[in-house]
Protein backbone atom coordinates (compact mmCIF):
# COMPACT_ATOMS: atom_id res chain seq x y z
CA UNK A 1 0.00 0.00 0.00
CA UNK A 2 0.80 3.33 -0.94
CA UNK A 3 0.66 6.07 1.28
CA UNK A 4 1.30 10.22 1.69
CA UNK A 5 2.49 11.98 4.74
CA UNK A 6 4.04 15.18 5.81
CA UNK A 7 7.68 15.37 5.42
CA UNK A 8 9.17 16.15 7.97
CA UNK A 9 12.79 17.83 9.00
CA UNK A 10 13.94 14.52 9.77
CA UNK A 11 13.00 12.84 6.23
CA UNK A 12 15.34 15.51 4.55
CA UNK A 13 18.51 12.92 4.47
CA UNK A 14 15.98 10.41 2.28
CA UNK A 15 15.26 13.17 0.14
CA UNK A 16 18.58 14.74 -0.59
CA UNK A 17 19.39 11.09 -0.84
CA UNK A 18 17.04 10.44 -3.38
CA UNK A 19 17.78 13.89 -5.12
CA UNK A 20 21.64 12.90 -5.32
CA UNK A 21 21.27 10.19 -7.64
CA UNK A 22 22.46 10.69 -11.03
CA UNK A 23 19.51 10.06 -12.77
CA UNK A 24 17.29 12.23 -10.66
CA UNK A 25 20.04 14.78 -10.50
CA UNK A 26 19.71 15.49 -14.43
CA UNK A 27 16.37 16.59 -14.30
CA UNK A 28 15.81 18.88 -11.66
CA UNK A 29 16.28 22.50 -11.42
CA UNK A 30 17.39 24.27 -8.03
CA UNK A 31 17.57 22.08 -5.11
CA UNK A 32 18.66 21.78 -1.21
CA UNK A 33 17.92 20.93 1.74
CA UNK A 34 17.13 25.30 2.58
CA UNK A 35 14.91 24.65 -0.93
CA UNK A 36 12.81 21.92 1.01
CA UNK A 37 12.67 23.22 4.31
CA UNK A 38 11.18 26.49 3.09
CA UNK A 39 8.54 24.04 1.07
CA UNK A 40 7.95 22.81 4.29
CA UNK A 41 7.34 26.00 5.80
CA UNK A 42 5.09 27.72 3.33
CA UNK A 43 1.22 27.21 3.84
CA UNK A 44 1.00 27.40 -0.39
CA UNK A 45 3.07 24.56 -0.29
CA UNK A 46 2.88 20.64 0.59
CA UNK A 47 5.59 18.71 0.88
CA UNK A 48 5.04 14.77 1.19
CA UNK A 49 6.87 11.77 1.65
CA UNK A 50 5.85 8.79 -0.11
CA UNK A 51 5.35 5.60 1.73
CA UNK A 52 5.62 2.27 0.34
CA UNK A 53 4.59 -0.55 2.97
CA UNK A 54 5.55 1.87 5.83
CA UNK A 55 9.16 2.79 4.14
CA UNK A 56 9.64 5.96 2.36
CA UNK A 57 10.36 5.55 -1.78
CA UNK A 58 9.83 9.31 -2.70
CA UNK A 59 8.78 12.70 -2.27
CA UNK A 60 6.59 15.26 -3.53
CA UNK A 61 6.22 18.86 -3.57
CA UNK A 62 2.70 20.52 -4.62
CA UNK A 63 2.39 24.18 -4.95
CA UNK A 64 -0.38 26.80 -5.16
CA UNK A 65 -2.80 25.79 -2.77
CA UNK A 66 -3.87 29.08 -1.70
CA UNK A 67 -4.43 30.04 -5.53
CA UNK A 68 -7.88 31.27 -6.32
CA UNK A 69 -8.24 29.97 -9.22
CA UNK A 70 -7.64 26.38 -7.88
CA UNK A 71 -4.69 25.77 -10.57
CA UNK A 72 -2.11 23.57 -8.17
CA UNK A 73 1.25 22.69 -9.47
CA UNK A 74 2.77 19.28 -8.96
CA UNK A 75 6.50 21.42 -8.66
CA UNK A 76 8.30 17.98 -7.65
CA UNK A 77 8.09 13.86 -8.04
CA UNK A 78 10.75 11.56 -7.63
CA UNK A 79 11.11 8.07 -6.47
CA UNK A 80 14.51 6.48 -4.95
CA UNK A 81 16.44 4.91 -7.96
CA UNK A 82 16.73 1.73 -5.93
CA UNK A 83 13.13 1.42 -6.08
CA UNK A 84 12.02 2.18 -9.41
CA UNK A 85 10.55 -0.18 -11.78
CA UNK A 86 8.56 -1.25 -10.03
CA UNK A 87 5.28 1.18 -10.87
CA UNK A 88 5.59 3.24 -7.53
CA UNK A 89 6.07 6.04 -9.90
CA UNK A 90 2.70 5.81 -11.41
CA UNK A 91 1.15 5.02 -8.03
CA UNK A 92 2.83 7.87 -6.14
CA UNK A 93 1.58 10.16 -9.46
CA UNK A 94 -1.80 9.05 -8.73
CA UNK A 95 -2.01 9.65 -4.93
CA UNK A 96 -0.51 12.94 -5.26
CA UNK A 97 -2.84 14.13 -8.13
CA UNK A 98 -5.74 12.65 -6.02
CA UNK A 99 -4.49 14.77 -3.28
CA UNK A 100 -4.26 18.32 -5.46
CA UNK A 101 -7.87 17.25 -6.57
CA UNK A 102 -9.22 17.11 -3.28
CA UNK A 103 -7.13 20.44 -1.99
CA UNK A 104 -9.63 21.57 -4.01
CA UNK A 105 -7.59 22.07 -7.48
CA UNK A 106 -9.13 22.28 -10.82
CA UNK A 107 -5.89 22.19 -12.80
CA UNK A 108 -3.17 20.16 -12.39
CA UNK A 109 -0.10 21.17 -14.10
CA UNK A 110 3.52 20.77 -14.08
CA UNK A 111 6.20 21.33 -16.20
CA UNK A 112 9.37 18.73 -17.38
CA UNK A 113 12.06 18.42 -19.41
CA UNK A 114 11.84 18.23 -23.23
CA UNK A 115 14.54 15.45 -23.27
CA UNK A 116 12.40 13.60 -20.05
CA UNK A 117 10.77 11.15 -22.10
CA UNK A 118 10.36 9.01 -19.44
CA UNK A 119 8.60 11.27 -17.17
CA UNK A 120 6.23 12.94 -20.09
CA UNK A 121 5.18 8.67 -21.26
CA UNK A 122 3.95 8.27 -17.49
CA UNK A 123 2.34 11.80 -17.57
CA UNK A 124 0.59 11.47 -20.83
CA UNK A 125 -0.45 7.97 -19.60
CA UNK A 126 -2.43 9.22 -16.60
CA UNK A 127 -4.09 11.92 -18.58
CA UNK A 128 -1.93 14.89 -18.58
CA UNK A 129 -2.02 16.99 -21.60
CA UNK A 130 0.93 18.80 -23.01
CA UNK A 131 -0.08 22.60 -23.64
CA UNK A 132 3.25 24.08 -24.60
CA UNK A 133 7.15 24.69 -24.58
CA UNK A 134 9.26 27.11 -22.75
CA UNK A 135 12.04 26.91 -25.65
CA UNK A 136 15.37 27.48 -23.67
CA UNK A 137 13.80 28.51 -20.53
CA UNK A 138 15.80 26.59 -18.00
CA UNK A 139 20.20 27.61 -17.62
CA UNK A 140 21.56 24.22 -16.43
CA UNK A 141 24.63 23.90 -14.43
CA UNK A 142 27.00 23.73 -17.42
CA UNK A 143 25.95 27.04 -19.11
CA UNK A 144 23.54 25.18 -21.75
CA UNK A 145 19.67 25.55 -21.99
CA UNK A 146 16.54 23.15 -21.74
CA UNK A 147 13.22 23.50 -22.67
CA UNK A 148 10.46 22.86 -20.46
CA UNK A 149 7.05 21.52 -21.52
CA UNK A 150 4.15 22.14 -19.89
CA UNK A 151 1.28 19.85 -19.19
CA UNK A 152 -1.79 19.94 -16.68
CA UNK A 153 -4.76 17.84 -16.10
CA UNK A 154 -7.84 19.27 -15.25
CA UNK A 155 -10.36 17.89 -12.73
CA UNK A 156 -13.18 16.49 -15.14
CA UNK A 157 -10.76 15.04 -17.38
CA UNK A 158 -9.39 12.95 -14.34
CA UNK A 159 -13.10 12.38 -13.42
CA UNK A 160 -13.54 10.48 -17.12
CA UNK A 161 -10.35 8.59 -16.84
CA UNK A 162 -10.88 7.17 -13.23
Amino acid sequence: MLTLRATTVADLDFVAAVEADDDTQRWLAETSRAWHRAAMRDSDQEHLLVVHRGRPVGFAVLVGLTDRNRNIELRRIAIDAARRGRGLGRLALRAVVARALDAGAHRVWLDVKEANRRAQSLYASEGFVREGLLRESLLEGDGSWSSLIVMSLLEEEHARSA
